[in-house]
Parts: structure tokens; sequence; C-alpha cells
């Protein structure tokens, strides 16, 4: 008996490191998307119009890459105006560029001096920190997606749809050289994916709603 309670408890600890990314993933849109829920069981609750807008419009690109990593671990269930999101997006797009430039200073210097080692070094001085940026801001970025949908009225779930777009374009990358059938079927899923980074891209642009809104509910 005690053997059993053993093996028990060692699948138990086994299964608790085997815990899927999505799962944290999902339970994030869940609470995220709460207050879609609580209004079904108790709609007097929220019967009652927001306020007019409770989204901060930033015109300082600064303050809004503030309110990014300020709001991007805790705020899930609350709005991201059109200002906070596109200025967030233009100051990662500069640190883009600004990575891009570094590898390519280094990469000309290389070939100026006929050494792959200096190309070598311009690579990881720039992948490196790439690599710690993007897992870093990656939740607060998913974050700011949810918030955006949230300010133009839009239900959290449809972030479900987002990572379907992501997994067709990963998944066209590793089936479209294998062979010509698979080719096809791999440039048809890029497409789908291109439609759904579209449809997201229209989300992004549509303004706030100012009326019946219940997420402003949640900002801090």
């Amino acid at each position: 008996m005690k053997k059993n309670v053993n093996q028990s408890n060692v699948w138990c600890s086994d299964s608790n490191k085997k815990i899927p990314v999505l799962g944290i993933f999902l339970l994030g849109l869940l609470y995220s998307d709460l207050c879609d829920i609580i209004p079904r069981v108790n709609k007097r609750m929220f019967s009652m119009p927001a306020q007019q807008s409770d989204s901060v419009k930033y015109t300082n690109m600064f303050k809004a890459y503030g309110a990014f990593w300020r709001r991007g671990f805790t705020e899930w269930a609350g709005t991201a105006s059109r200002s906070e999101y596109w200025w967030t997006y233009l100051v990662n797009f500069l640190l883009g560029a600004v990575a891009l430039f570094v590898y390519f200073f280094f990469a000309v210097l290389g070939v100026a001096v006929d050494s792959e080692g200096v190309i070598i070094f311009g690579l990881v001085l720039v992948l490196v920190p790439a690599v710690l940026y993007w897992i870093v801001t990656l939740v607060p970025g998913i974050s700011l997606i949810v918030r955006r949908l949230h300010d133009a009225g839009l239900s959290s779930w449809f972030m479900v749809l987002y990572g379907v777009g992501i997994f067709f374009h990963l998944f066209g990358w590793m089936i479209v050289g294998i062979s010509p059938w698979t080719a096809g079927f791999g440039v048809f899923l890029w497409f789908i994916s291109f439609c759904i980074d579209i449809t997201f891209f229209v989300f992004s642009l549509l303004p706030t709603k100012v009326e019946d809104n219940p997420y402003h509910k949640f900002n801090k």
C-alpha cells in the first residue's frame, strides 16, 4: 500500500512538470474574459453603461511603452487604446531596426576584413538579446493584444484564432520542403495565416467602443 502511494506521488510530480503552456494561455483567456461570463449570471450588475471612455489616449511614445510594461502582466481584463497599442509597436519596430543595423555593420565589417569571426560575433551580439527580449515581452505582448480587443468591444477568445494563425505559419514552414504536395498545402496554410493577420490588423485599427463596454471596469 505504501508503495502504491509513492508511485502515485511520483506520477503526480511528473505530470506537474508536463503542464503545457497552452493550459496557462487558456487560463489567461478565461481570466481576461471573465466579464463576458459574469453578465450572463447577473445581467443587472453590468446593465449600467460604462464611462464614456476609460482607455488612456497616449500622445507620448515613452509613456505608452511604460504602460506596456506596467499593465502587461496584471491587467489582462482591461483595455488598451489604439495609441497605447501602436506606440508600443513603434518602439518595438525601432528596437528591431537598431538590431538589424548593428548586425549589418558587423556583417559589412567582417566582409571587409575577411573574417567570419566578426560576422558571427555580430550575429551573437544581436541574436541573444533579441531572443531574451522576445521571451520577456511575450506575456505583456499577448496582454496588449487582448486589451486592444477589449477596447474595441471584442472578446479575448479571438486570441484562439490568433494562435491558430501562428501554428499554421510554423507548420507550413515545416512541411513546405518535404514534397510538392506538402509544399502546396504549406502555401495554403500560409495564406490562411496571412488572412488571420489581416483580420487582427483590422481589429487593431477599430476605435474604442465607448458605450456599454464592460471591459472598461477592469482598468486600474
